[in-house]
């Protein structure tokens, strides 16, 4: 008695081409979706970490000159040449996000002012005396002291770029 041969069959049905094709879009879709996501994380965490660094920079700024911080009216950024901005110097080696053409310290020693500072964009980091932090940290107010400081920085969300604040201020007078 002859055999039956079973003759598996020798490609795949349409069903089975379209269920892998749609794992591997939805896989696909997740990646193109979280990519960004990650990204954004960590260019907010190199931002953050700046602004801190920048913020830790203040006591030993003030320590090793015995003064505050001092900018002439208007502030200055820490473009090329940094010899005359001192500040710009304790900085200069340890910015991993940020270019320190992109860092502006204002200063104002001795008048309080009227305008609350606010940055510019997402590659702009500012310092500025007189100021604290608000209390939901996007921002900052007016504060009597020339030894408050804040830096203020961008964070990234899906919608756009809100600012985030540090306060820098010393603990107690120099």
């Amino acid at each position: 008695m002859p055999h039956a041969v079973n003759v598996g069959h020798a490609g795949f049905t349409i069903i089975e081409v379209l269920i892998v094709l749609a794992i591997a879009g939805l896989i696909l879709l997740i990646m193109f979706l979280s990519v960004p996501a990650l990204q954004r994380s960590t260019r907010n965490s190199q931002r953050q970490t700046d602004a801190a660094f920048i913020a830790s920079q203040r006591a030993v700024y003030d320590a090793d000159n015995k003064t505050s911080i001092t900018a002439p009216p208007g502030g200055y950024d820490c473009s090329a040449p940094i010899t005359s901005k001192l500040y710009c110097r304790y900085i200069a080696q340890g910015l991993s996000y940020y270019q320190l053409q992109n860092v502006t310290f204002h200063s104002n020693s001795s008048v309080q002012p009227t305008v609350v500072p606010t940055i510019t964009g997402a590659s702009q980091v500012l310092t500025d005396s007189f100021f604290k932090c608000n209390p939901t940290g996007t921002g900052a107010i007016v504060s009597g002291s020339p030894f408050d400081m804040v830096i203020l920085f961008a964070k990234e969300t899906s919608t756009g770029v809100i600012t985030r604040c540090i306060d820098a201020g010393l603990a107690q007078n120099p």
